[in-house]
Formats: structure tokens, sequence, C-alpha cells
């Protein structure tokens, strides 16, 4: 089992949203053909009552490559639940096939781009935040 590290940080930018961000590589769990990297993905709360309360929280959206379209790309969403604010922090689950041998260790690695949107209810329909600038990571 390999554990990587890394934290990059990158200035975001959105409708009453985050001003930084971390990402930081944990453990990987190793299954067959495939490695499961968990990304966790850290920023600065919003200040707005309807994010952290009931019916708010935010979207973490996230694909391989470049750019993220929000209306294809993977999301993990972060409801609020409890407490004076909802959680700012997501933990990406992406897997890749495994294409290293004993006597060859895979050195392929992959870009990935990440937006946030955070989101409020209003008269019980949901309205968005614009989407916070691209981070980009690479998944080793």
């Amino acid at each position: 089992m390999n554990t990587y590290k890394y934290i990059m940080f990158a200035v975001i930018s959105a409708l009453f949203l985050l001003s930084s961000c971390s990402i930081i590589y944990e453990d990987l769990e190793e299954n067959e053909n495939f490695i499961e990297h968990k990304i966790e993905l850290e920023w600065d709360p919003s200040p707005e009552v309807e994010v952290n309360s009931n019916g708010g929280g935010y979207v973490v959206y996230y694909a391989k490559g470049t750019s993220v379209d929000i209306n294809t790309s993977e999301y993990v969403e972060i409801p609020y639940s409890t407490g004076m604010q909802t959680n700012p922090q997501a933990i990406l689950s992406i897997k890749l096939k495994d294409c290293s041998t004993e006597s060859n260790p895979c050195t392929t690695k992959y870009t990935y781009s990440a937006v946030v949107v955070s989101y409020a209810t209003f008269y019980g329909h949901r309205v968005y935040s614009k989407p916070s600038n691209k981070i980009m990571f690479t998944v080793p």
C-alpha cells in the first residue's frame, strides 16, 4: 500500500464562496486491478446564513482533464447537517486502473479539475452560486 501526501493551494472565488483550498492525498486502497485514491479538499466556509442552515450546503464537481462541466461531471454533495456552518470539506474517491507490475511500477499521472458551488434553498427551490475558480491537481 502506497501513501501520497501533497498539499496544493489555489485562490478560489465565487458568489459568497471560497478564498483558499487545500488538497491532501490520503492512503490508497488497492483492490485487484484498480487503486482508489482518496483526495480531501478543504475551503474557507461561506459566511452566508442560508448556506449554513437547513437546505444549504456545497457541491464539489470534479472531472479528469483540465475542465469541469457541472452538467456531466462527477460530484460530491455536502449538505448542512448541524452546528454553526456547513462542513467546508469533501473527500473525492477516484479509482484508476493499476498499470504497475512487480518489475515495472506505473508512473502514469492524471490531471483532474474541480470547482465548488454553494447552494441555499428559498421557498422550496435550490439556488446555486457561480462555480468557484477551477483548481487542478495530479493523481499519481
